[in-house]
Protein backbone atom coordinates (compact mmCIF):
# COMPACT_ATOMS: atom_id res chain seq x y z
CA UNK A 1 0.00 0.00 0.00
CA UNK A 2 1.26 3.47 -0.89
CA UNK A 3 0.87 6.09 1.84
CA UNK A 4 1.16 9.87 1.94
CA UNK A 5 3.92 11.32 4.08
CA UNK A 6 1.28 12.10 6.72
CA UNK A 7 0.55 8.38 6.92
CA UNK A 8 -2.79 8.45 5.08
CA UNK A 9 -3.35 5.79 2.40
CA UNK A 10 -3.57 7.03 -1.19
CA UNK A 11 -6.51 4.70 -1.94
CA UNK A 12 -9.35 3.56 0.28
CA UNK A 13 -8.84 -0.03 1.35
CA UNK A 14 -10.36 -2.48 -1.14
CA UNK A 15 -11.45 0.19 -3.65
CA UNK A 16 -10.05 2.19 -6.51
CA UNK A 17 -11.32 5.44 -4.99
CA UNK A 18 -8.69 7.85 -3.70
CA UNK A 19 -8.63 8.28 0.05
CA UNK A 20 -10.12 11.59 1.21
CA UNK A 21 -9.80 12.59 4.86
CA UNK A 22 -13.23 13.06 6.54
CA UNK A 23 -12.77 16.84 6.91
CA UNK A 24 -12.23 17.18 3.13
CA UNK A 25 -15.15 15.09 1.91
CA UNK A 26 -17.93 16.76 -0.09
CA UNK A 27 -20.63 18.03 2.22
CA UNK A 28 -18.37 18.41 5.26
CA UNK A 29 -18.45 21.76 7.06
CA UNK A 30 -14.75 22.27 6.33
CA UNK A 31 -15.15 21.54 2.60
CA UNK A 32 -18.14 23.90 2.29
CA UNK A 33 -16.15 26.66 4.00
CA UNK A 34 -13.15 26.07 1.73
CA UNK A 35 -15.33 26.14 -1.39
CA UNK A 36 -16.99 29.37 -0.23
CA UNK A 37 -13.58 31.02 0.28
CA UNK A 38 -12.35 29.78 -3.11
CA UNK A 39 -15.41 31.42 -4.69
CA UNK A 40 -14.80 34.71 -2.87
CA UNK A 41 -11.12 34.74 -3.86
CA UNK A 42 -11.93 33.87 -7.48
CA UNK A 43 -14.65 36.53 -7.81
CA UNK A 44 -12.44 39.11 -6.10
CA UNK A 45 -9.53 38.32 -8.41
CA UNK A 46 -11.79 38.42 -11.49
CA UNK A 47 -13.26 41.78 -10.46
CA UNK A 48 -9.85 43.21 -9.71
CA UNK A 49 -8.56 42.13 -13.11
CA UNK A 50 -11.66 43.42 -14.90
CA UNK A 51 -11.61 46.76 -13.04
CA UNK A 52 -7.94 47.51 -13.60
CA UNK A 53 -7.99 51.15 -14.61
CA UNK A 54 -11.73 51.20 -15.36
CA UNK A 55 -14.40 53.34 -13.75
CA UNK A 56 -17.99 54.10 -14.60
CA UNK A 57 -18.14 56.92 -12.07
CA UNK A 58 -17.42 60.61 -12.28
CA UNK A 59 -13.89 62.02 -12.44
CA UNK A 60 -13.17 62.28 -8.72
CA UNK A 61 -9.47 61.87 -8.44
CA UNK A 62 -9.22 58.08 -8.35
CA UNK A 63 -12.13 57.45 -10.73
CA UNK A 64 -14.78 55.93 -8.45
CA UNK A 65 -16.53 55.91 -5.10
CA UNK A 66 -14.32 53.03 -4.02
CA UNK A 67 -12.68 53.75 -0.70
CA UNK A 68 -13.35 55.44 2.59
CA UNK A 69 -15.32 58.60 3.31
CA UNK A 70 -15.53 60.28 6.72
CA UNK A 71 -17.65 63.19 7.93
CA UNK A 72 -20.81 64.41 9.62
CA UNK A 73 -24.52 63.59 9.52
CA UNK A 74 -27.01 66.15 10.83
CA UNK A 75 -30.72 65.60 11.01
CA UNK A 76 -33.84 64.83 12.98
CA UNK A 77 -34.93 61.55 14.55
CA UNK A 78 -38.52 61.54 15.79
CA UNK A 79 -38.38 65.33 15.57
CA UNK A 80 -35.28 65.62 17.78
CA UNK A 81 -32.05 67.06 16.29
CA UNK A 82 -28.91 64.95 16.15
CA UNK A 83 -25.34 65.15 14.86
CA UNK A 84 -23.21 62.07 14.26
CA UNK A 85 -19.77 61.31 12.82
CA UNK A 86 -19.89 58.63 10.13
CA UNK A 87 -17.41 56.43 8.30
CA UNK A 88 -18.34 54.91 4.91
CA UNK A 89 -16.35 52.14 3.23
CA UNK A 90 -17.63 51.63 -0.33
CA UNK A 91 -16.83 49.92 -3.57
CA UNK A 92 -18.07 50.97 -7.01
CA UNK A 93 -18.18 48.68 -10.04
CA UNK A 94 -20.00 49.39 -13.30
CA UNK A 95 -22.14 52.10 -11.72
CA UNK A 96 -23.19 50.03 -8.70
CA UNK A 97 -22.08 51.00 -5.20
CA UNK A 98 -21.96 48.58 -2.26
CA UNK A 99 -20.38 48.83 1.15
CA UNK A 100 -21.00 49.67 4.74
CA UNK A 101 -21.26 52.50 7.19
CA UNK A 102 -20.57 52.90 10.86
CA UNK A 103 -21.35 55.69 13.25
CA UNK A 104 -18.18 56.54 15.14
CA UNK A 105 -18.36 55.46 18.75
CA UNK A 106 -20.41 52.34 18.03
CA UNK A 107 -23.72 54.21 17.78
CA UNK A 108 -24.87 52.56 14.56
CA UNK A 109 -23.86 50.46 11.55
CA UNK A 110 -25.22 48.91 8.39
CA UNK A 111 -24.86 48.46 4.66
CA UNK A 112 -24.92 50.85 1.72
CA UNK A 113 -26.10 50.04 -1.81
CA UNK A 114 -26.87 52.25 -4.75
CA UNK A 115 -26.32 53.33 -8.32
CA UNK A 116 -24.17 56.06 -9.85
CA UNK A 117 -25.28 58.24 -12.76
CA UNK A 118 -22.72 60.91 -13.61
CA UNK A 119 -21.89 62.57 -10.30
CA UNK A 120 -25.20 61.59 -8.63
CA UNK A 121 -25.58 58.59 -6.35
CA UNK A 122 -29.00 57.14 -5.48
CA UNK A 123 -28.61 54.95 -2.43
CA UNK A 124 -30.21 52.90 0.32
CA UNK A 125 -28.82 52.49 3.85
CA UNK A 126 -29.92 49.31 5.65
CA UNK A 127 -29.18 49.91 9.31
CA UNK A 128 -28.44 46.82 11.40
CA UNK A 129 -27.41 48.47 14.67
CA UNK A 130 -28.49 49.71 17.12
CA UNK A 131 -31.79 48.50 15.61
CA UNK A 132 -33.14 47.72 12.12
CA UNK A 133 -33.91 50.62 9.80
CA UNK A 134 -34.06 51.53 6.11
CA UNK A 135 -33.20 54.91 4.62
CA UNK A 136 -33.06 56.14 1.01
CA UNK A 137 -31.62 59.25 -0.56
CA UNK A 138 -29.36 60.89 -3.10
CA UNK A 139 -25.87 62.34 -2.96
CA UNK A 140 -23.57 64.31 -5.22
CA UNK A 141 -19.86 63.70 -5.61
CA UNK A 142 -17.68 66.75 -6.26
CA UNK A 143 -13.98 65.97 -6.19
CA UNK A 144 -13.36 64.14 -2.93
CA UNK A 145 -16.52 65.44 -1.21
CA UNK A 146 -19.82 63.53 -1.12
CA UNK A 147 -22.90 65.46 0.09
CA UNK A 148 -26.46 64.20 0.28
CA UNK A 149 -29.79 63.83 2.02
CA UNK A 150 -31.81 60.82 3.09
CA UNK A 151 -34.95 59.84 4.95
CA UNK A 152 -36.53 56.69 6.34
CA UNK A 153 -37.29 55.06 9.63
CA UNK A 154 -35.88 52.73 12.24
CA UNK A 155 -37.20 51.28 15.48
CA UNK A 156 -36.51 54.71 16.96
CA UNK A 157 -38.85 56.48 14.53
CA UNK A 158 -38.76 58.66 11.41
CA UNK A 159 -35.43 60.15 10.33
CA UNK A 160 -34.53 62.93 7.88
CA UNK A 161 -30.90 63.97 7.58
CA UNK A 162 -28.12 65.40 5.44
CA UNK A 163 -24.47 64.46 5.36
CA UNK A 164 -21.13 65.75 4.15
CA UNK A 165 -18.23 63.33 3.99
CA UNK A 166 -14.75 63.59 2.50
CA UNK A 167 -12.60 60.90 0.94
CA UNK A 168 -10.03 59.51 3.36
CA UNK A 169 -6.64 58.20 2.27
CA UNK A 170 -7.12 55.21 4.60
CA UNK A 171 -9.91 53.70 6.68
CA UNK A 172 -10.66 55.84 9.71
CA UNK A 173 -10.62 53.99 13.04
CA UNK A 174 -14.04 53.58 14.61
Amino acid sequence: MIVWPAGQPVREAGTERPYVPPAMRDGSKEMRAMNAWKSVVFVGAALAAACDGYSSGPDDGDGSLTGGFYGTIEGFEKGNPFTRTVNFQMSEYLGTVTGGFSIVGGRGAGTVSGTVTGSTVSFTFDQTAPCPGTFAGTATLAGDRLTGTYSGSSCRGAVTASFEVNRTPEAVPL
